[in-house]
C-alpha cells in the first residue's frame, strides 16, 4: 500500500491550498467543500466516479424514498472531514510534525475507503460470499481498485 501511495504522490503536486487551484463542491451535509486540484484528479478517476451510482444505504431507499445518498457523496464528505481533522491536529499539535503530504494521504484514504462496495451495499457483499467467494471483502476490493487507479495514473 505504501508503494502504491508513493507512486500516486509522484504524479500529484501535493498539496496546493491556493483556493484558486481548488474546486468547490456543494455537499448536502457539510455545505461548501473545497477540494484541491490534486484531490479532484483522483475524484475524476473512473474508480471514484462509479461510486455516483452506488447508494450508501443499500435498499433503504425502497423504504425511505428520500434516502438516496450515494457512496460518492459519502466519500467526498469523509475526505472533507479527514482533511478538517488533520488540519486541526496540524495546527493544535505542532509537535506531531504533520506535513501537508500526511494530510493529503489521509484525505485520499477517506476518498477511497469505499471503492470496493458493490450495488446495494453490504447486501452485495453477503450475496458474493454466499454464491461466489466466501472470503470476499469489500475492503480488499477497495485495495484492488485503488491499485488499478494508481497503475492507470502512472
Amino acid at each position: 500500500m505504501k508503494n502504491m501511495m508513493n507512486g500516486l504522490l509522484s504524479e500529484i503536486d501535493v498539496m496546493d491550498n491556493d483556493s484558486s487551484q481548488s474546486v468547490t463542491i456543494n455537499d448536502c451535509v457539510h455545505g461548501h467543500i473545497q477540494l484541491s486540484r490534486d484531490l479532484i484528479k483522483i475524484v475524476d478517476t473512473p474508480q471514484i466516479q462509479r461510486l455516483r451510482d452506488l447508494k450508501q444505504l443499500g435498499l433503504g431507499s425502497y423504504v425511505y424514498p428520500g434516502a438516496t445518498h450515494t457512496r460518492f457523496a459519502h466519500c467526498i464528505g469523509v475526505c472533507h472531514l479527514a482533511g478538517t481533522f488533520m488540519w486541526q491536529l496540524h495546527n493544535c499539535q505542532p509537535e506531531l510534525k504533520i506535513t501537508e503530504r500526511d494530510i493529503f494521504c489521509v484525505q485520499v484514504a477517506g476518498l477511497c475507503h469505499d471503492l470496493g462496495h458493490g450495488p446495494f451495499s453490504h447486501m452485495f457483499e453477503k450475496a458474493v460470499k454466499e454464491g461466489y467467494k466466501k472470503d470476499w471483502k469489500h475492503e480488499q476490493a477497495s485495495v484492488t481498485l485503488f491499485a488499478k487507479m494508481v497503475e492507470d495514473s502512472l
